[in-house]
């Protein structure tokens, strides 16, 4: 039986829907728990990117180096909201019972696989 039978009929159904939607979709195991996430597309980082950048502003308006710090974590907690499938949670809330460094590796991974860190291909000059 495979891991996406085990976890049911939902789980199956939404990766089919990330997938349809022209999403790359991919598991981990982090301890003993299973994470299936997947890709973030364009518009959906730009709006997280958004909600960080005004986050870190200073009462000015002007950016705010610590408070980018702070928001950091806010930031990885809502990529990792946004792509994950499953396990489900409705808020950052829900996340807080994980060991701490799996939802940085989460965010990582999705940020990765949205096309963000090191190229895979090579680019040619013509």
């Amino acid at each position: 039986m495979s891991l996406l039978e085990k976890l049911g009929e939902d789980v199956q159904k939404d990766v089919a829907k990330a997938k349809d939607n022209g999403c790359a979709v991919q598991h981990i195991n982090l301890g003993t728990q299973d994470f299936i996430y997947r890709s973030l597309n364009r518009l959906e980082w730009k709006i997280l990117q958004k909600a960080t950048l005004e986050g870190a502003q200073g009462p000015d308006g002007a950016m705010d180096p610590v408070k980018l710090m702070e928001h950091k974590d806010k930031s990885e907690d809502t990529v990792v909201l946004k792509g994950l499938i499953y396990p489900d949670h409705a808020d950052a809330s829900d996340l807080s019972h994980y060991p701490a460094g799996y939802v940085s590796q989460l965010a990582d991974r999705i940020t990765e696989l949205s096309g963000f860190g090191e190229p895979t291909t090579e680019p040619v000059t013509l």
